[in-house]
């Protein structure tokens, strides 16, 4: 796009953070645009960083740097960026600079209903498979409770235990 967003936070307040750089042209206006209809912003000016590692394309002629490359997500993901900068060391076969962004992922929680152990004994998946090894208890459980593990379950109690694969 070669969109340069700027730091114009106060026209843009859900795009755009207070460390916004330099100043916005007419693609950087469509890409606000389509980040206020779709609830996205800009990770690029969320975060303190020193101007270097804000930069990421030098103009060949004037030398002046700009920022074009850009990280979006949705604004209510925001929270699990944890710093978006640019490194001008890393070698590539561009005159762009490589833009990274440091992402703490959540896994989403998934509610189960609680059974109770003797329920999990006595259930079908645990009569078939009688044979398997009594330390396995705990692989029961968590295969109960996580039904498309229960291949991935057996292929490691069998590897455990040493017996062969049928």
């Amino acid at each position: 796009f070669n969109a340069r967003v700027g730091d114009d936070h106060e026209s843009w307040p859900t795009c755009l953070g207070h460390h916004g750089i330099g100043r916005m042209n007419d693609n950087g206006q469509r890409v606000l645009e389509l980040c206020t209809q779709h609830r996205l912003c800009i990770t690029n000016s969320f975060y303190k960083t020193k101007p270097q590692h804000k930069v990421s394309w030098r103009h060949p002629r004037s030398k002046r740097w700009h920022q074009l490359d850009l990280i979006i997500t949705r604004r209510d993901t925001l929270n699990q960026t944890q710093i978006t900068r640019i490194y001008h060391s890393a070698v590539c076969d561009t005159d762009h600079s490589l833009v990274c962004c440091k992402v703490k992922l959540q896994p989403k929680k998934i509610h189960h209903s609680k059974q109770s152990f003797s329920a999990i004994l006595n259930s079908p998946y645990h009569r078939m498979n009688r044979k398997m090894p009594m330390m396995d208890g705990i692989l029961y459980v968590m295969s109960f409770t996580i039904l498309p593990w229960i291949p991935l379950a057996r292929k490691v109690t069998k590897v455990a235990t040493g017996l062969k694969q049928t």
